[in-house]
């Protein structure tokens, strides 16, 4: 045997619990913990469990005379090593021994996680793909060290006790982070730790803006916030963030034309902001194994991230060959996955599809949802942002153009309003009602503030 195993496997009570278990097989459907065949180290040990275990599922006797003639019709039986496990002393306490081969086998793992390191480093592999494949083997063993079988159900109230008090002790009452709309922290309790937030919209209703203010306002109650920017560079996304935060126009932060109040009120803006925890990547492919690998980095380095922003769904990459709408399907399910396996609240933004503007009524739906309808399957929560007037200029303006095609001199009176309403429409909830919350949008800026009296509608109060 090789020396650096010494310390990775005990051949004494390996023997010990496979006595233990010929002798008595009922014993396994006893024990507190979990017998696999990763436990054993020794090829015949483990080749014994399992033919125990066959044993055990066929509902054959277990002893010596069933695994001998099962082991000998598959020409495995190796006869000195079985009879130094039944000449081993049957253990007692098994749980104790299991835990202690369970403890072994982990370090056997890390062991061979960490020689694979090393072939990956002479092969010149990846650094992102070294990092993913390392980070996703930890993970794996540590949810396996922590186990996922049964509790009591007394346990799991006590659980839920604790986090009433904790929610008790908060002042917000939010069971999740502050999006700054109050009344859609009402309706949701917040953004979730592991949910997958979709925030849909068709063109120039806001999407990027009203995800900006988000951040902002999640970064403000001190946490710390992750946006993967795959559509606007991340200059742009400074030059809003001191528009939204200042209220001095955009467009005269672009031109450079400010006047000295402005100048201050940016300046103000830029030390507020210049506080916060918020980091930008502004990558412009991406794949989703690359937003997995990145987000488990940046989440390792700073624990105190709750939310991440990602501008937009459609525009991650693929490298596989399926049609799209499976494509968008398997990212979908991936950002779900990776809200979970990090305990972060994942907010996609998301196109919706043309053929909603066809219609009298062209407040969005779960079926506007572009490309997947897995979307709607793996989102806790989708948010739809409706704009009236943005259709109605759309109107105005196809309506002109027609008239005067016929030769008709025609003038619209559309006046666009500075400040216009807009609606927040919680088209699903995993755990909570459906709901509007009115807003208003304020194009200057382009940014969404709440109404001074907020009015929203529960049009369905259950759970989606």
């Amino acid at each position: 045997m090789n020396s650096s195993n010494v310390y990775l496997y005990n051949i004494n009570i390996e023997q010990g619990v496979l006595s233990s278990i010929i002798f008595d097989s009922k014993q396994i459907d006893t024990l507190d913990v979990e017998l696999s065949s990763k436990l054993f180290y020794f090829p015949f040990h483990v080749l014994v469990f399992e033919t125990v275990m066959l044993l055990v599922d066929m509902n054959k006797p277990v002893n010596e005379e069933f695994i001998i003639t099962y082991l000998q019709k598959q020409k495995k039986y190796d006869e000195d090593s079985f009879l130094e496990i039944l000449s081993a002393s049957p253990i007692s306490s098994l749980n104790s021994y299991i835990e202690e081969l369970a403890d072994l086998a982990i370090k056997r793992e890390l062991r061979a996680l960490s020689l694979g390191i090393n072939a990956q480093i002479s092969n010149s592999e990846p650094t992102d793909r070294m990092l993913d494949s390392i980070e996703t083997a930890l993970l794996s063993l540590s949810k396996e060290q922590q186990g996922q079988g049964f509790l009591q159900i007394n346990n799991i109230l006590a659980e839920a006790n604790k986090h009433i008090e904790q929610m008790e002790a908060k002042k917000d009452g939010l069971t999740g982070i502050d999006t700054g709309f109050t009344k859609l922290n009402v309706l949701t309790n917040g953004f979730n730790a592991g949910d997958l937030i979709i925030l849909a919209a068709r063109p120039s209703m806001g999407k990027t803006s009203l995800a900006l203010n988000i951040i902002l306002e999640t970064a403000k109650a001190k946490n710390s916030v992750a946006l993967l920017s795959l559509e606007m560079p991340r200059e742009q996304i400074a030059l809003r963030m001191l528009s939204i935060s200042s209220g001095v126009p955009l467009q005269d932060i672009r031109s450079g034309k400010l006047s000295q109040a402005q100048k201050l009120s940016i300046k103000s803006a830029n030390d507020l902001i210049s506080t916060l925890d918020i980091v930008v990547d502004d990558t412009s492919v991406l794949t989703i194994r690359h937003i997995k690998s990145k987000l488990k980095r940046i989440v390792a380095k700073n624990n105190n991230i709750k939310l991440i922003v990602l501008d937009y769904l459609q525009l991650v990459d693929s490298n596989d060959n399926k049609d799209r709408h499976l494509q968008v399907s398997d990212i979908s399910r991936g950002l779900k996955l990776i809200a979970r396996e990090l305990g972060v609240s994942i907010m996609a933004l998301s196109q919706l599809n043309r053929s909603l503007e066809n219609r009298a009524d062209k407040r969005p739906m779960l079926s506007d949802l572009r490309e997947s309808g897995a979307i709607e399957q793996d989102a806790d929560t989708i948010l739809f942002i409706y704009r009236e007037d943005v259709y109605k200029k759309q109107e105005e303006k196809q309506k002109e153009s027609e008239l005067r095609k016929k030769g008709i001199d025609f003038q619209s009176n559309f006046k666009e309003d500075s400040i216009s309403k807009a609606e927040l429409i919680i088209g699903k909830q995993r755990n909570g009602p459906l709901g509007v919350v009115e807003l208003e949008f304020i194009k200057q800026n382009a940014s969404f503030r709440e109404k001074e009296i907020i009015k929203s509608t529960v049009f369905e109060m259950g759970f989606r």
